[in-house]
C-alpha cells in the first residue's frame, strides 16, 4: 500500500548501520540522504516535487485503457565506469566491468514470468558504456586512478566518504551527471556493499558507488574477486534502483512504512541470505526483489510498479529526463549484410538492417570486367535497385553507412554474383511513356511521366480503410513495371483490391491477370478478374474513379510463392487482354506473394519493403537454389535473428544445447527474431524444420 507523499528518513546517525547486524552487508544509499537532507534545507522539498510528479505519471499513466501494462521506447542511458585502486587487484578488468554492465541489463530486462510473482516486469531501461566522453571525444566509458586510499568509507563522516566524487580530494570528478551515469567502483571496507544519490541531489556528488569486490559476475569467469554473497552482480542493479527513485522494499523501517509502490507486498526488515520464503506484515515478502538484502543468487526481479516509477524518473518533466535524451554511442555502425528480395532482367532489389546512427548509405558496385556504378539511398531508407548489373560476372558491392553528426563513411564489403534470369512481360505497346527518372528515386512516379489517356494511379490489397480516405494512401503512383512493389494476397480467402484511377471517358473495364507460370504471358486462363466497360460516377470527382475488385486464388497455390500480376485498365475492353496496345499508365505489373488465412496481416501490401519478415521472403521459381539459412549475431545476449532465402513462416525450429537437450522450440511467424533471454550462458544448436544438417550454432551470453 502506498501511504502518505511524505518522505520517509531513517532517524539515525550514519555510522548506526542497518539494524546492528554486525556480520551482515548493507547499503548506506538512506543513511547517505539522510545526511544530505542535514546539510541542504530544500533537498527534502525538492524530493517531494519529484514524488508528486511521480504520482501523478503513473495515475495518469494506469488511466490509460489502451495498455494493461507501462510500455514504451526502451531508454538507453549512457554509464561512465570510474575506477579507483589502491592495490592491482582494485583495478578491476574490462572484461569485468562488461560483466557487470551485461548483468545489469539482463536484470533490468527480465523477460520471464515467476509464477509467485506475476508482476515481475521488463523495465524496458538499457545501459551502455559510453563512446564519447565530454569533450567529444571517443571513450570506453572507463577511467582508472591509482590512489593511496586502502579504504574510502568513512564510518563517522558521510562527507569525507563523497571524496571518491571529488578530483580534488584524491577521487575523481563526475563527468556531466545529466549526460551520464557515473559508476564509481572502490574499496569500501568489509561490509559496506555500495550506496546511490536519489534524484534531486546535490548534481555534483550525483551517481552510484559500488565496492570492487561487488562488482561483476563470477559466472564470466570463476577468477574474479567477488564477495561471496555478492559475486553475481546485483548490487549495482540494486543501487540504480535507487538511482531512480526505488526504496528498500521494507520501507525502512516497520510494517507501517512503505517503498511507494503499490504492487510489492509490504515488510517489516529486510531479507538476507537464501531463504525459499519469509512471512511479515501478514504477506509473504518479495525476497527476489532486487530492492530487498537477499543473496545475490535470490535476487531477480523489479515489479510494474517499480518499472513504473523508475521511468518516470526519464519521463518529458522527470528528473533524469536530460540523461534519457544523452547520446553517448556516436560510433556508427557497419552494414553487416543485406537480402536479396528479387533479381531480375540485370537489376537486383535489396535491403539491409540499418546500422546504429546512420541515416544514409552511399553504395558502389563493380563488376569484375571494371565496370562501376554508384548509388546513394537517402532519407533513412534501406533499399535499393542495383542495375547494369552483368550476368554471370562476380560483382562486388560495397554498402557505405553514413555516419550522423559525423563525416564518416563505413564500408562494408560483399561478394555477389547475378543469376542471369530474365523476365519480360508480354508487350503493351506504350509509346507515349515519358519517364524522366530520379538518380535518388527507386520508384517511377506518375509527377515525371506525360500520360495520353486515363491511368491507374492508386491501388491497396485487403486494407479495410474508408474510401472517403482513399486518396491519404497515393503513395503508389508508378508506371509500367514495378518489380519493386511487393502485393500480399491470401490463397484460401477472399482478397479485396481497391483499384484508384483518372477516366476521361464515362466508361471503362478492368482486368487481373496472375502469371502462374512465369513464361511473361497474361493470358485469358491466368485472368483471375475482369470487370467489362462500365459506366461509374464518382460522387466526389467526376474524372476519377476508386473500384473494388473481389479476387479469389486457389487454395493450390503453395504459401511463400511470389508471381508476376498485372492490373489493366481501358475504357473499352481492350482490358480483357493482358497484352496488346495500352497507352502509358493503362498497364500495371507488381509481385504477388502467396499467404494464408491465418498468417494474413493486413498492411502487409502497404510498405512491403520495410517489413521484417516479408523482406525474406524469396520465391524458389526465381532463385532455385537449395535452403539457405542465416543466424546472426554469433555471440547474443538477448535475441538472435533469422535470415533464409524461402518464406520462413511456419518454419518449426528448436534450440538445443551441446548435450542435445531441447531448451527452446516454437514456430517462426512474421518477425524472424527470437528471444533467448531465458536461455543460460553457454554454447546452442539452432534447427529449423529438423533439418541438422543446416543446424546454426550460436553463442548465449
Amino acid at each position: 500500500m502506498i501511504k502518505s507523499i511524505k518522505i520517509a528518513l531513517l532517524l539515525v546517525c550514519f555510522p548506526v548501520v542497518l539494524y546492528a547486524q554486525k556480520n551482515q552487508g548493507y547499503c548506506a544509499t538512506m543513511e547517505m540522504l539522510e545526511y544530505q537532507q542535514s546539510k541542504d534545507p530544500f533537498l527534502k522539498k525538492r524530493m517531494e516535487i519529484i514524488e508528486t510528479f511521480t504520482r501523478k505519471n503513473i495515475k495518469k499513466q494506469q488511466k490509460n485503457e489502451k495498455q494493461q501494462k507501462i510500455a514504451g521506447d526502451v531508454y538507453r542511458i549512457p554509464v561512465v565506469v570510474h575506477i579507483l585502486y589502491n592495490e592491482e587487484s582494485e583495478n578491476i578488468s574490462d572484461a569485468q566491468i562488461k560483466s557487470q554492465i551485461t548483468t545489469t541489463n539482463r536484470d533490468f530486462a527480465y523477460l520471464r514470468t515467476i509464477n509467485k510473482w506475476p508482476q515481475a516486469a521488463n523495465t524496458e531501461i538499457e545501459f551502455y558504456l559510453a563512446k564519447v566522453d565530454p569533450n567529444g571525444k571517443e571513450t570506453n566509458g572507463i577511467t582508472r586512478k591509482k590512489t593511496d586510499k586502502t579504504n574510502w568509507f568513512y564510518y563517522f563522516n558521510p562527507d569525507k566518504t563523497n571524496d571518491i566524487k571529488r578530483t580534488s580530494k584524491g577521487g575523481v570528478s563526475p563527468w556531466n551527471p545529466e549526460e551520464y551515469l557515473n559508476i564509481w567502483v572502490v574499496n569500501l571496507g568489509k561490509n559496506l556493499y555500495g550506496y546511490a544519490q536519489f534524484p534531486g541531489g546535490d548534481i555534483s556528488t550525483d551517481g552510484v558507488v559500488v565496492n570492487v569486490k561487488c562488482f561483476g559476475n563470477k559466472r564470466w569467469n570463476s577468477s574474479f574477486d567477488l564477495k561471496p554473497t555478492r559475486e553475481f552482480g546485483k548490487t549495482l542493479t540494486h543501487e540504480i534502483g535507487h538511482y531512480l527513485n526505488l526504496r528498500h522494499i521494507w520501507g525502512d523501517g516497520d510494517c507501517r512504512e512503505d517503498d511507494f509502490v503499490a504492487d510489492t507486498p509490504n515488510s517489516d526488515a529486510p531479507n538476507y541470505g537464501i531463504q525459499k520464503s519469509h512471512m511479515s506484515c501478514g504477506s509473504l515478502d518479495m525476497i527476489e526483489n532486487f530492492m530487498d538484502y537477499s543473496d545475490d543468487e535470490v535476487m531477480s526481479i523489479f515489479t510494474e510498479g517499480q518499472k513504473q516509477r523508475m521511468r518516470t524518473v526519464f519521463d518529458d518533466g522527470g528528473a533524469r529526463r536530460k540523461l534519457a535524451e544523452s547520446d553517448k554511442e556516436l560510433v556508427c555502425g557497419t552494414v553487416e549484410n543485406y537480402r536479396k528480395i528479387v533479381e531480375i532482367n540485370n537489376k537486383v532489389w535489396i535491403e539491409w538492417d540499418a546500422p546504429f546512427n546512420s541515416y544514409e548509405y552511399i553504395i558502389k558496385y563493380k563488376s569484375e570486367n571494371g565496370n562501376e556504378h554508384t548509388k546513394t539511398v537517402k532519407d533513412g531508407k534501406t533499399k535499393a535497385v542495383l542495375d547494369q548489373l552483368e550476368p554471370g560476372a562476380i560483382h562486388e558491392i560495397q554498402i557505405g553507412a553514413v555516419c550522423r553528426n559525423k563525416n564518416e563513411v563505413n564500408y562494408n564489403s560483399f561478394i555477389y554474383i547475378p543469376d542471369n534470369l530474365h523476365y519480360t512481360p508480354c508487350e503493351t505497346g506504350i509509346s507515349e511513356l515519358n519517364d524522366t527518372e530520379n538518380q535518388y528515386d527507386n520508384n517511377d512516379y506518375d509527377d515525371d511521366i506525360e500520360y495520353k489517356a486515363g491511368h491507374i494511379s492508386e491501388i491497396m490489397v485487403n486494407d479495410d480503410v474508408n474510401m472517403m480516405n482513399y486518396s491519404n494512401y497515393n503513395d503508389q503512383f508508378y508506371s509500367n513495371f514495378l518489380w519493386n512493389t511487393l502485393l500480399t494476397f491470401k490463397a484460401d480467402a477472399e482478397n479485396s483490391l481497391y483499384i484508384g484511377a483518372e477516366n476521361y471517358s464515362m466508361d471503362y473495364s478492368f482486368a487481373v491477370f496472375i502469371d502462374y507460370n512465369w513464361d511473361g504471358s497474361f493470358t485469358q486462363d491466368e485472368r483471375v478478374h475482369f470487370t467489362p466497360p462500365t459506366i461509374f460516377h464518382d460522387q466526389y470527382n467526376t474524372n476519377y474513379i476508386r473500384k473494388e475488385i473481389t479476387i479469389k486464388l486457389s487454395k493450390d497455390l503453395p504459401f511463400g510463392e511470389i508471381y508476376p500480376m498485372r492490373i489493366a485498365y481501358r475504357t473499352d475492353s481492350k482490358a480483357a487482354t493482358g497484352c496488346g496496345e495500352f497507352d502509358a499508365g493503362e498497364i500495371e505489373d507488381y509481385f504477388v506473394i502467396i499467404s494464408s488465412e491465418s498468417d494474413y496481416s493486413p498492411r502487409e501490401s502497404q510498405n512491403i519493403l520495410n517489413d521484417n519478415y516479408l523482406s525474406l521472403v524469396k520465391s524458389n521459381k526465381l532463385l532455385n537454389k537449395k535452403d539457405k539459412i542465416t543466424l546472426f549475431p554469433s555471440q547474443a545476449t538477448n535475441s538472435i535473428n533469422i535470415k533464409t532465402n524461402f518464406s520462413p513462416m511456419n518454419s518449426v525450429f528448436e534450440i538445443i544445447n551441446t548435450l542435445g537437450q531441447v531448451k527452446m522450440k516454437g514456430k517462426l511467424k512474421y518477425s524472424p527474431i527470437i528471444d533467448i533471454s531465458g536461455l543460460k550462458p553457454g554454447i546452442y544448436h539452432f534447427i529449423l524444420n529438423n533439418n541438422k544438417k543446416n543446424a546454426k550454432s550460436f553463442v548465449k551470453l
